[in-house]
C-alpha cells in the first residue's frame, strides 16, 4: 500500500524567484524538479494567479510524475493522488487543483482506493478538488477507444473541460465552442490538406464505466450520455464546466528554461489544454471563497441543483455555440503561424489550419452534454452562487 504522510512528515521550501511560493514534497525529498517548476507547474500558478491575484498558493510535488513499479507490481498513478492525499490530510489548504490524469477509469485498483479516500476527507473537511478531464476528447483517436478520463470520473471532483473561446479586439466575449481540433498542413501549391488532416487535440468527456452516476446528475444528464455504449447502470458524466483551453489561444507563462543553446535565463512561450482551463475554474472558485470566508466543499451538487432549469442554467452558464458542418467537417476554423523551432523567433514561420469544434463520439447539445457539461461559467453569477 501507499504510506500515508501528515503534514508532521513533510518539509516546505520557497522556490526562488517564486514570490515565497512554498513547494511540499514527500519526507522533505525532492525528486521531481528540484531546481524549479515545470510549465505544467508554472502555468497552474500562473493561472490560478491571474484569476485570483490575492491568493495563497501552496506547490504540492510527487515522487514521480507517471507509474511507477515495485518489483512485479505496478503503481499506478498512486504518486500523484500521495501528493493530493498530502494537501488534503494537512488541512491548510481551501481548493485543490490538478492537471493531470489517464484515459483509463482504474488505471490500478488502488489508485481508486486513494482516490476515493481523499476525496471523501475533502468532503468531510469543504475542501473543493478540481481536475483536468484531459486533452484527448473522448481518447478514441489517441488509444483506439471511447474512454472517459480518470481523476476527472470521480463524483468526488468537479471534472474541468475545455472550449475554444473567440474574443473581438475590445475584449468582449464573440463566442465560444467546443475545444477539439484537427490539423490540416499547407501545401506547397499554397493549399490547405483537407484530406490529410489530423486529429490534434481536444477537451476530454464521456462517461465512466467505474463510477455510477451520481444523484447531483440524475435529471439533467440526457441518458443517453449516462448509459452510452450499452451502459447497464448510468455512470458518472464528465466534465461538469469547461472553461477556455484551445493550445492556438493558451495563456502566456513565463519561467526560468533552458534553452537549446545551453543557456538558462527566463522566457515566456504559450500552453493550452485543459491544463489551462482546470487552473482557471479553481481561481474562479478562490474568489467565491474569498467573497464568502468560508470553503466550498463539493462544489458540484450546488451547481447542478441551481441549473436543473433552463433559465437556472443559463443564469450561471454560457452554453457553447452550436456546430456546424460542411462535407463532413464543422465549419469553425482558424489559420495558426508556428515557428518551425519553437524556441527560436527568427526561424522560419509555419501555418496550418486548425478545424475546430471536432466532437468525435461526444455531444453538443442544448444545456448539458458530454463535451462541455454544464458550460462555461458567468464568472460573476457563479461566484455569487457559490459565495
Amino acid at each position: 500500500g501507499v504510506p500515508r504522510l501528515d503534514a508532521g512528515q513533510l518539509d516546505q521550501q520557497t522556490l526562488p524567484g517564486m514570490s515565497g511560493i512554498p513547494e511540499v514534497t514527500p519526507l522533505g525529498v525532492p525528486i521531481l524538479d528540484p531546481q524549479g517548476w515545470a510549465g505544467e507547474e508554472s502555468l497552474d500558478v500562473e493561472a490560478i494567479h491571474g484569476m485570483a491575484p490575492a491568493a495563497k498558493i501552496v506547490y504540492y510535488s510527487a515522487l514521480s510524475g507517471f507509474g511507477l513499479k515495485v518489483g512485479p507490481y505496478e503503481v499506478g498513478l498512486e504518486p500523484l493522488l500521495v501528493a493530493l492525499t498530502q494537501a488534503v490530510e494537512a488541512g491548510k489548504v481551501d481548493i485543490v487543483s490538478n492537471s493531470w490524469g489517464g484515459a483509463n477509469d482504474s488505471p490500478t485498483p488502488g489508485d481508486n482506493l486513494v482516490l476515493d479516500a481523499a476525496t471523501n476527507q475533502a468532503a468531510a473537511e469543504g475542501i473543493t478538488i478540481d481536475f483536468s478531464s484531459g486533452d484527448s476528447g473522448d481518447e478514441v483517436a489517441a488509444s483506439g477507444a471511447r474512454a472517459a478520463d480518470f481523476p476527472a470520473t470521480s463524483p468526488g471532483v468537479t471534472a474541468v473541460g475545455g472550449t475554444t473561446l473567440e474574443v473581438g479586439r475590445n475584449g468582449r466575449r464573440l463566442s465560444e465552442s467546443y475545444w477539439g481540433t484537427q490539423k490540416a498542413s499547407l501545401t506547397k501549391a499554397g493549399k490547405w490538406d483537407l484530406a490529410g488532416n489530423a486529429y490534434s487535440a481536444g477537451a476530454g468527456g464521456g462517461v465512466s464505466t467505474a463510477y455510477a452516476e451520481p444523484s447531483w446528475q440524475k435529471g439533467i444528464v440526457p441518458a443517453s450520455e449516462a448509459t452510452y455504449g450499452g451502459l447497464k447502470q448510468a455512470g458518472r458524466v464528465e466534465p461538469d464546466v469547461s472553461m477556455v483551453a484551445d493550445s492556438t489561444t493558451g495563456i502566456l507563462i513565463g519561467q526560468t528554461q533552458h534553452f537549446a543553446n545551453g543557456s538558462d535565463k527566463y522566457g515566456e512561450y504559450r500552453i493550452g489544454g485543459t491544463s489551462v482551463s482546470c487552473p482557471l475554474f479553481s481561481g474562479l472558485l478562490a474568489l467565491a471563497v474569498a467573497r464568502s470566508h468560508h470553503r466550498l466543499g463539493l462544489v458540484t451538487p450546488t451547481l447542478y441543483a441551481k441549473s436543473r432549469t433552463a433559465a437556472g442554467r443559463q443564469r450561471l452558464f454560457y452554453d457553447p455555440v452550436a456546430i456546424s458542418h460542411r462535407h463532413g467537417m464543422s465549419t469553425l476554423a482558424n489559420v495558426r503561424p508556428d515557428y518551425s523551432a519553437s524556441d527560436n523567433p527568427s526561424s522560419t514561420v509555419t501555418y496550418s489550419l486548425r478545424i475546430l469544434s471536432n466532437l468525435g463520439t461526444l455531444h453538443a447539445l442544448r444545456g448539458f452534454d458530454d463535451s462541455t457539461g454544464l458550460g462555461a461559467p458567468r464568472a460573476t453569477a457563479v461566484v455569487a452562487a457559490l459565495a
